[in-house]
Formats: C-alpha cells, sequence, structure tokens
C-alpha cells in the first residue's frame, strides 16, 4: 500500500501514480516519429527529475491513478482551462498531496498523426497553462507548501516552460533574425545566437532516444516551425478565463 502526506500527517490509501507513455504510431510518418522524440525527453527526464527531487509533476492525464480524497480534497475536476489534468495537479500539489512517477511501467498511447491535429494539440497544450497561471497564482503564493516548491511551481513549471522559452524562441528567431536576413543581409550576429545555443538545446532534447541523434536537424527545424502556433497560444490564453479560483 502507498500512502500520501499532507502537512506532515499520513493519508490512508493510495496517492497520485503516473505511469509512462509508449506509442504504438511514432514510426506512421515523420511526424509521430519527431513528436515521439520531444515526448521521451519529457517522460525520461522531466517527469523523473520531478518525481525523484521534487515529489512533484505535471499530470498527463492518462496512464495514472488517482486517490479519490486527493480529487475531492482539490476540488474535483474543473474544465476552467484547456489542461484540465495539470490544474488538478496543481491544486492536488498545493492541498498537501504527493505524487508518483513510474517511468518503468508503461502504457500504449497513440500521436496525432496529421499536422493540422498536432497543432491543434499544441495550441491546447501551451495555451492552458498560461490560462492556469493567472488563475493558480494567489493560490501558489499563500499556499502552506515550502517557499522552494512555491518558486518550483512559478518560475519552473510555469514561467519558464511556457512562458520564457516560447517568449525567446520566438523574438530571436521570427522577429530577429529572419528579418535581419531578409532586409540586412550583410548584418554579422554571433554564430553562438544563431547556431550553439539552439542545436545543444535540441541536443539535450534528443537524448533520451539515441537512435535521433543523427536527425538532429530535421528536429531543429521541426521545432521552429512550430513556434508561431506555441506564440500564438500563449499570447491568446488571456482571451478566455474561468471565474473559479485555485
Amino acid at each position: 500500500m502507498i500512502f500520501g502526506f499532507e502537512n506532515g500527517k499520513r493519508k490512508h490509501g493510495m496517492q497520485t501514480v503516473q505511469a509512462r507513455w509508449l506509442f504504438v504510431n511514432k514510426d506512421e510518418n515523420v511526424l509521430t516519429w519527431l513528436q515521439n522524440i520531444n515526448l521521451c525527453f519529457h517522460f525520461e527526464v522531466e517527469q523523473q527529475v520531478n518525481g525523484c527531487f521534487l515529489n512533484f509533476f505535471g499530470f498527463n492525464r492518462t496512464a495514472g491513478v488517482w486517490r479519490m480524497k486527493a480529487l475531492e480534497d482539490s476540488g474535483g475536476w474543473l474544465e476552467r482551462t484547456t489542461v484540465e489534468a495539470m490544474d488538478i495537479t496543481v491544486r492536488t500539489h498545493l492541498n498537501g498531496w504527493k505524487f508518483i512517477y513510474l517511468n518503468d511501467v508503461k502504457f500504449l498511447c497513440e500521436l496525432p498523426e496529421s499536422y493540422e491535429a498536432y497543432k491543434k494539440q499544441q495550441h491546447r497544450w501551451h495555451s492552458g497553462p498560461m490560462q492556469l497561471f493567472r488563475l493558480c497564482l494567489p493560490a501558489v503564493i499563500t499556499a502552506k507548501i515550502p517557499v522552494w516548491k512555491k518558486a518550483n511551481l512559478i518560475f519552473l513549471i510555469f514561467l519558464l516552460r511556457k512562458l520564457i522559452l516560447p517568449f525567446y524562441s520566438f523574438t530571436l528567431f521570427c522577429i530577429i533574425l529572419l528579418p535581419l536576413t531578409m532586409f540586412i543581409p550583410e548584418s554579422e550576429l554571433p554564430l553562438w545566437v544563431i547556431c550553439y545555443v539552439q542545436i545543444i538545446m535540441s541536443f539535450l532534447n534528443i537524448l533520451p532516444s539515441p537512435k535521433s541523434v543523427p536527425f538532429l536537424v530535421p528536429y531543429l527545424v521541426f521545432e521552429k516551425t512550430m513556434l508561431v502556433t506555441k506564440f500564438n497560444a500563449m499570447v491568446s490564453s488571456g482571451a478566455t478565463l474561468g471565474s473559479r479560483k485555485c
């Protein structure tokens, strides 16, 4: 039996458990193959690190087990954002429950096989977190959890991954680099700005799937083609907000 804890007191019953995803259609086409690279990094690195060191990670909506008591204590499943799973995860974490990630337990899932379906998925995944951040920021600040956990939620989970990195990439490539190369061809930018940082970041993403390392350049191009969609989702996330609080 696994136990959850709240404010140092044992809670009887199973706590939130998340398993790893495997994709039955990862070799269907180039799009699914590139998505698999992204999600391998998410599960092999992000989820494992957060689960081991922070005892918190974003629930992936499926391939997991929840204790009913944890859901009830945290306000239940809400439809106020496009990332309902992340919403209940944050509220449950603020309520003192702990999480377990099992990377060796694998469940079969499917990836979007068309570009239109993938673009809609990415828009939802990038607009929802910013909606949730605006809704839950007061609750995070006043929650009875350690300061370092609050800082992790605010700066790493939300701001860095969902705001700063998309904004940096979009600004660098779509606002600075492209106009400069088109209208001022004689301009020179440091090589580390154009290549090194992006290649290093992409290489780190590919490491959990070693067979994909030779295809670093196609993966880098694929990531840049999604910048406009991700940035647009981030900017438009404030258009529709629910009225309920965390």
